[in-house]
């Protein structure tokens, strides 16, 4: 777990909210993960939740163009 930059605290909560965004004409819907520090009340998103976000991010991108995700990749190949 991190600690806020603003005042060192560690008593940190995390949270998701639903966000979107529009790729290729489609409006993409997805949850987000972020950080609020309980004694100073900033909002930060750290290294991780960045990744996640990310790798959110593009699941949904290949959901719209009818793609594999990459678990759907790696679990047909350990079919073969």
């Amino acid at each position: 777990m991190s600690s806020c930059k603003l005042c060192q605290s560690s008593d940190i909560s995390i949270l998701k909210a639903k966000d979107s965004f529009t790729y290729k004409g489609q409006k993409i819907e997805f949850e987000v993960e972020y950080s609020v520090c309980n004694a100073c009340q900033r909002e930060f998103i750290d290294s991780q939740q960045i990744q996640k976000n990310d790798a959110k991010i593009l699941r949904a991108k290949k959901l719209a163009e009818d793609l594999l995700s990459s678990e759907e990749i790696q679990t047909n190949q350990r079919r073969s």
